[in-house]
């Protein structure tokens, strides 16, 4: 009796643990929500209101925190935040992406990464902007749509620099 107990908890502990998970990332949903993230940073580096605007969830409850200068809810909201950026450094700008990470569930997706921004002033000067960047996506009507944004300035507070 106490083998049959033991093994059957030993069955049960390794069926649990060996389970695979109720959700698994699809390859063609991390595809498009890495398209989605390319899409937005082409589209910014362009100056194309249009293309960026063209990832986000077209809706009054879309949020925004933003670095500077902080809560933008909205898509009208942030297409303006957008185009006042596109006016402050008209120039070219550069971004790159480090650590991007990318996933997927059901209807619900995300990615988050370390931004690194050059963008440039009308005078020539080049303001630089490293940045950690989370988005929340949902696929709604078939298509997926970044619902939520959030980025943040890193900063070491020891030291009181930046920090990534």
């Amino acid at each position: 009796m106490r083998i049959g107990r033991l093994s059957a908890s030993l069955l049960a502990s390794a069926l649990l643990f060996a389970a695979p998970p109720a959700f698994a990332d699809k390859p063609e949903d991390l595809a498009a929500i890495k398209k989605l993230v390319e899409t937005e940073m082409e589209g910014a580096l362009k100056h194309d209101i249009d293309k960026v605007m063209s990832v986000y969830w077209h809706s009054k409850e879309f949020v925004l925190y933003d670095a500077v200068p902080g809560k933008f809810v909205g898509w009208d909201a942030l297409k303006a935040d957008y185009e006042d950026y596109f006016k402050t450094f008209p120039g070219q700008w550069s971004a790159s992406h480090d650590e991007l990470h990318v996933g997927a569930s059901g209807d619900t997706g995300y990615a988050f990464s370390i931004q690194t921004w050059k963008f440039m002033k009308a005078d020539g000067q080049v303001v630089t902007a490293v940045q950690r960047v989370t988005n929340i996506y949902r696929k709604i009507d078939g298509r997926w749509q970044c619902v939520h944004e959030h980025a943040s300035l890193p900063a070491d507070l020891l030291n009181k620099s930046g920090s990534k």
